[in-house]
């Protein structure tokens, strides 16, 4: 009687599954910011192989490849048009072809460049300018700006990913011990144990309150350095917007909550019964 055993040591919870679930949104980007930064490094690599409008050019190219651009083979002079046609190429191979590109943008080259380097370079790639010097290097400031990004954005995750680690055991813990606190017969209570049970519920419950004020305290800003990320978009808007809750440690802290004042509430019932006993007893 007085017993509601809502989770046991090792079981599935809704709290469990809601930081899983972010967990695993978090690992999957990760992977998507590796692969985009392992595509912008190998880009780089090409483009600096190429060289601008009267320079000779180190890009090798395939034998399947426009006659115009094979010309570069044997180190022969490069047109303007032939280098910028290499850099598509060599973008449309790289970072256009990662493995999640189509789904997550579905850009065309230029408004992938115009995405990435912004508009006044994806103009100077895509027109018919040529390939002067002062292009090439601001395209490889460029690229290497978005290594870095990916890079920052790789270590963001990172530390989100260890967040949600610490705060999946911490509230594991906290339901452990509501679970072997709600497991006694509180009405086989006498009242010293019961108002103790009490006291122990209280202070797991100011636990959870400084998990969430941690959280919140410490949760993910404005992400402006996010790949095409909206300047008024934040972290957890791109990683939880397709999960159930978009904050998934602050609900599963509520929800932890919620059982610890569901297990106080059944002490203070046994409590108030056990008062009225004795008051009976001694009447």
């Amino acid at each position: 009687m007085g017993t509601n055993r809502q989770t046991v040591s090792g079981a599935r919870t809704v709290e469990t599954d809601v930081v899983d679930a972010a967990k695993a949104r978090v690992e999957h980007e990760r992977g998507v910011i590796d692969a985009e930064r392992d595509a912008f490094a190998q880009f780089r690599k090409r483009v600096d192989r190429l060289a601008p409008d009267g320079a000779k050019s180190r890009e090798s190219v395939t034998p399947s490849r426009s006659a115009a651009r094979a010309t570069m083979l044997d180190g022969s002079e490069s047109t303007g048009q032939s280098a910028l046609a290499a850099v598509r190429d060599a973008y449309r191979e790289t970072v256009m072809a990662t493995a999640h590109y189509d789904a997550d943008y579905g850009d065309t080259y230029a408004e992938s460049l115009a995405a990435e380097f912004g508009p006044e370079l994806a103009h100077g790639l895509i027109g018919d300018g040529g390939f002067p010097a002062i292009l090439r290097e601001r395209l490889l400031a460029a690229v290497d700006s978005a290594v870095e990004n990916r890079q920052r954005v790789r270590a963001t995750l990172d530390r989100e990913h260890r967040a949600l680690t610490r705060a999946g055991e911490t509230l594991a813990e906290l339901r452990e011990e509501v679970a072997a606190i709600d497991s006694r017969p509180f009405f086989d209570c006498d009242p010293d144990e019961l108002r103790r049970l009490r006291a122990d519920l209280t202070a797991l419950d100011r636990q959870c309150d400084q998990l969430a004020a941690s959280r919140q305290s410490g949760d993910l800003h404005t992400a402006t350095t996010l790949p095409h990320a909206n300047d008024h978009c934040s972290l957890s808007d791109l990683l939880y917007d397709d999960l159930d809750v978009q904050f998934p440690v602050l609900s599963a802290t509520a929800t932890t909550s919620e059982r610890i004042h569901d297990a106080r509430t059944r002490v203070e019932r046994a409590l108030t019964a056990t008062r009225t006993t004795e008051r009976r007893h001694t009447a």
